[in-house]
Parts: structure tokens; C-alpha cells; sequence
């Protein structure tokens, strides 16, 4: 009942937690370097304004606190590394 009145729910995954080598059928990567930091995920279940069901990426930044929001076009990057070279590079920020 209460996500009927809910306007979003948001679910927050983080698969190194679990040794997945990749996540989801998309391959998405799950560490960043050798393990130097780790991607997290929040599943946006239900949003009442805009459509449902889509993943946004994030860096575990928590032993502050925080999260790092990882940009479209530099997730894009990290997930065609990760394809290729079975691991990914923190990308440089200009």
C-alpha cells in the first residue's frame, strides 16, 4: 500500500558487496581500477513525474559520507573499457 502513495521508490544496490564480476545482463561494471573503488547502483523502481525503471550509476565515496555521480557519457566509457579489457580505468577529468 504505500508505494501507491509513494512518488518515488528508489532501491540501492551494490554489487561488489556480493563478488559479482559484472552486474545485470548489461555488464556493467563493478569496480573501478583493482578493486580501488566501487560502483554503486539505485534502481528507480517508480517515479511518479517521469518513467520508471531505469539504473543510475554512482561511485561508493561512503567512508565520507558521500556518493560520486558518474556522468552518462563517462558510464558510457567505463562500460565500453570494462568490455574490453575485462576490467576499468578511473577516468581523467579534464
Amino acid at each position: 500500500m504505500i508505494e501507491f502513495f509513494s512518488d518515488y521508490i528508489l532501491v540501492t544496490h551494490m554489487p561488489a558487496k556480493l563478488n559479482l564480476k559484472s552486474y545485470t545482463d548489461n555488464k556493467f561494471p563493478v569496480w573501478i581500477g583493482d578493486k580501488d573503488q566501487e560502483f554503486i547502483y539505485w534502481h528507480i523502481l517508480k517515479n511518479r513525474d517521469n518513467p520508471p525503471d531505469f539504473i543510475v550509476p554512482m561511485l561508493n565515496n561512503l567512508k565520507f559520507f558521500d556518493f560520486e555521480e558518474v556522468q552518462t557519457l563517462d558510464f558510457e566509457k567505463y562500460i565500453e573499457d570494462f568490455n574490453k579489457k575485462g576490467h576499468c580505468d578511473k577516468i581523467k577529468i579534464n
